[in-house]
């Protein structure tokens, strides 16, 4: 089976199928049709996605064995929920996570990709809160004195 929105693809899948009388290949080219009951109605051994840009049900994937191809500078694999990530067995082994206490919880935060040996980067801690930074950028950066942000408070403006 193949699910597929590229012309050229979608011409290559034809004439395998016209060179190819003796095989059962049915092809998909909308993501509306893209469905579990089209899927398991079919039964293939394999269910080849070249150039689709979109997600794939679970149960499919589930279910199916799943080949996707994309020519180009992509980000590929499953698309995961955050909960799957968390506990990744990959990602785990890797030590891509740091944790950081936050309001009495570990909050995970994942480490900078990509892991690089000479340079491997690193989470130093959390995001800031909301106007953590206010001050530094207030007065540091902007320049206003403690008397001009002081009247802004007061005047509401910030």
């Amino acid at each position: 089976m193949f699910a597929t929105i590229k012309s050229w693809n979608i011409e290559a899948v034809r004439e395998l199928v016209t060179n190819n009388p003796q095989l059962n290949i049915d092809m998909v080219t909308c993501k509306e049709d893209l469905t579990y009951e089209r899927v398991k109605n079919f039964n293939p051994r394999y269910v080849f996605f070249p150039h689709w840009s979109w997600m794939i049900p679970k149960k499919i994937y589930d279910n199916f064995e799943c080949v996707v191809f994309h020519m180009t500078d992509l980000p590929f694999g499953r698309v995961q929920n955050l909960e799957d990530i968390l506990i990744d067995p990959h990602l785990g082994a890797r030590n891509r996570f740091q944790y950081f206490e936050f309001r009495g919880r570990k909050m995970p935060m994942i480490a900078p990709y990509p892991l690089l040996s000479e340079t491997p980067g690193s989470v130093h801690s959390l995001w800031p809160a909301i106007g953590q930074h206010n001050d530094e950028i207030y007065r540091k950066l902007l320049g206003f004195s403690l008397d001009e942000i002081q009247t802004f408070k007061s005047e509401r403006v910030i």
